[in-house]
């Protein structure tokens, strides 16, 4: 049989990694991110900078490039994240979804813009000819 303060001792262990669990990480921030275009064929990195990265309380992060999953995320120390931006369409505005995995979460909406290098422009540029 448990005695009481046993039980007492589990539950409080328990509370306290529960709540540790949902801590946000201290100093974790995005202060920016480079650049805001790139190629529709994806592939491209793009740098966020900000601080507390790669702080054991963090975990690690994903990032969205509207419903696409960048690839090869790594860090550069604990100040800069870089991700490989994934495929997209010519002209394509997309939201950029950080999401760390403490529960923490940083959203830019129409962060990104698919681009043909090729050709030198996006869609709002293809407007502008079709107009001329």
């Amino acid at each position: 049989m448990v005695d009481k303060r046993t039980i007492a001792a589990a539950v409080g262990l328990l509370a306290a990694v529960i709540v540790g669990c949902g801590e946000k990480a201290e100093g974790l921030r995005i202060t920016g991110y480079e650049p805001k275009t790139g190629p529709y064929s994806g592939g491209d990195p793009v740098v966020f900078h900000g601080s507390g990265f790669t702080s054991p309380k963090v975990g690690g992060a994903e990032v969205w490039f509207g419903t696409k999953r960048a690839t090869n995320l790594r860090y550069r120390g604990d100040t800069e994240m870089v991700v490989d931006a994934p495929a997209g369409a010519v002209g394509e505005v997309v939201d950029i979804v950080v999401r760390f995995d403490n529960g923490q979460q940083r959203k830019f909406p129409k962060g990104y813009t698919y681009i043909d290098p090729a050709a030198g422009f996006g869609v709002d540029q293809l407007v502008e000819k079709k107009d001329k």
